[in-house]
């Protein structure tokens, strides 16, 4: 009689010649004279394998094909081999990755090797030879992927990205640039102003020349905010279909920033009405030199007082103008734009009455070439400072 292929389905006459042999794995139990579960396997026979318990080839073997076994060509994944890959094991792929030239990054002169800051660049320093380097070696610096000489590269003029309008740049300054400006306002709009006067002359100053839309850092940390929306609508009111897009901040560090010039056309710095003295002293020091940087390449601050805070103090810790006290207006007090051919000061409406929350200045600074009074007091212009226009060359 021919010995018949094992099957989980022998036939009933052919299962007694069997029984002797016939088992079940450990979570596969005899019932009845058969398994209970769905693993059976005749003894010895490979193929329908139920580990070592039942006379099966144990799991892990090198044929069972099992995700825990040592054969590197079945492609499961812990047996040591890789998916999808027959013929190679892990280690083998993974030395694929790290073969001469070491010439990368992740492998730079030898296997391994990661390049990490400062010397974060794979450069080769001889022939088929590779190290991990600076970037760029002094004078150049990076920017992007480039090294540059940021005191004479005229796209990159002082700090990446700053790009001089005469292509012209000369000790990290552009050269030939339109001058920066300063200007401080003595209205905190508070009091809703629309298309009056002096949101004229905020807009004049925060455009200064532009044309078309200008991106302006608007610093509100300390501000009334009834102030700086009545601001914002005074400016959306009159900016005659040029485009403002503000950055918010309620952080001092901000106007710190050495990246003020690429990043930013303005700088508008509202009443910080409920800020300390010490505060603003602070801020004042700390953004003193950004800020001079940022007008020394043409770059525009707006600086608004209401004159019930304390703006002179950061106004003369900063250097933008010293101011050594303010004398806050009576509401509708008449003053007068003496200056209408100064870019701040054209085509506003004159005398106007300043609206409340206004202030004069008391300053050290004397008017001359670069420093103009724009409005004064009263309505024949002959009081204290109310708006200052100072041009920086």
């Amino acid at each position: 009689m021919r010995k018949m292929q094992s099957t989980r389905f022998l036939p009933v006459a052919l299962f007694t010649l069997y029984l002797g042999s016939y088992a079940c794995g450990p979570e596969n139990a005899l019932v009845g004279g058969q398994c209970a579960g769905a693993r059976c396997s005749v003894a010895g026979d490979a193929s329908l394998d139920g580990g070592a318990a039942d006379g099966g080839v144990a799991a892990g073997s090198a044929s069972d094909g099992s995700a825990s076994d040592a054969r590197p060509d079945d492609g499961s994944t812990g047996d040591g081999s890789s998916p999808g890959d027959a013929n190679r094991t892990d280690a083998q792929q993974n030395a694929d990755a790290c073969i001469p030239p070491f010439n990368r990054n992740e492998s730079c002169g030898t296997c391994g090797t990661v390049c990490a800051a400062p010397n974060s660049f794979c450069q080769e320093i001889s022939a088929a030879t590779f190290a991990c380097r600076p970037q760029c070696v002094a004078p150049l610096g990076a920017c992007g992927n480039r090294c540059v000489n940021k005191q004479t590269d005229p796209e990159n003029c002082g700090v990446c990205g700053l790009l001089c309008s005469t292509f012209l740049c000369g000790a990290g300054t552009c050269v030939g640039s339109t001058p920066g400006d300063i200007v401080l306002v003595g209205h905190d709009f508070k009091q809703p102003s629309g298309a009056s006067s002096q949101g004229r002359l905020l807009v004049n100053a925060l455009f200064s020349g532009a044309t078309t839309g200008i991106r302006v850092l608007s610093y509100e940390e300390f501000a009334d905010t009834d102030a700086v929306n009545n601001a914002k609508s005074a400016i959306a009111a009159l900016s005659a279909g040029r485009n403002v897009t503000y950055t918010v901040s309620f952080s001092g560090t901000s106007l710190s920033s050495s990246t003020l010039s690429v990043d930013y056309d303005a700088v508008l710095i509202y009443d910080q009405a409920n800020a300390t003295s010490a505060q603003l002293a602070g801020i004042g020091t700390s953004s003193a030199s950004a800020l001079s940087s940022y007008t020394a390449r043409g770059g525009n601050v707006v600086v608004l007082d209401g004159g019930l805070g304390q703006m002179p103090v950061f106004l003369t810790n900063s250097n933008l103008i010293s101011v050594s006290g303010h004398t806050a207006l009576a509401q509708y007090t008449p003053v007068r734009n003496v200056a209408p051919s100064d870019a701040v000061g054209r085509s506003v409406a004159s005398p106007y009455a300043a609206f409340s929350n206004s202030t004069t200045f008391t300053t050290s600074v004397p008017e001359g070439p670069n420093v103009t009074y724009v409005v004064r007091q009263g309505s024949t212009g002959l009081g204290l400072p109310v708006v200052i226009h100072k041009v920086v060359p």
